[in-house]
């Protein structure tokens, strides 16, 4: 199983981003080339033998149906995961959200892990951006 403590660790000391969380999630807030930052949770949750890691990031609150529709067209297009929805306390918010497959017996490649990571808060803030919001998470 793909322990999320070692990751943090790694991530600390390698990349010197702040991490917070537990043995089921990670809570990372990344900068970006633009100079924002974007919160990014990474969970692992079993999948058969094997695991599923899942990496998302809040990137909008719900006010339209031509908001979903759009965020559903995103998805045939996206380049990286998909824009999802999720409630919380009641508002409905957009996510974008990317889930790696670990094999049983295998170990998560960190590399792809970390693009994962980064790929999904930029696409997040792209949204954010795009729907005049600020940091929703």
């Amino acid at each position: 199983m793909t322990n999320l403590r070692e990751l943090a660790e790694y991530i600390r000391v390698n990349l010197h981003v702040p991490v917070k969380g537990n043995s089921n999630q990670l809570i990372l807030t990344i900068t970006l080339n633009s100079g924002r930052t974007q919160t990014v949770l990474v969970s692992v949750k079993k999948a058969g033998d094997g695991q599923i890691i899942e990496v998302k990031s809040r990137c909008g609150l719900v006010k339209s149906a031509a908001m979903v529709r759009s965020s559903l067209s995103r998805n045939l297009n996206g380049p990286l995961g998909g824009v999802a929805m999720s409630k919380v306390d009641g508002h409905a918010l957009l996510d974008c959200v990317q889930r790696l497959v670990v094999p049983p017996g295998v170990g998560v490649n960190i590399g792809e892990l970390l693009n994962t990571i980064s790929s999904i808060g930029v696409q997040a803030d792209v949204i954010e951006r795009k729907l005049g919001h600020a940091d929703v998470f």
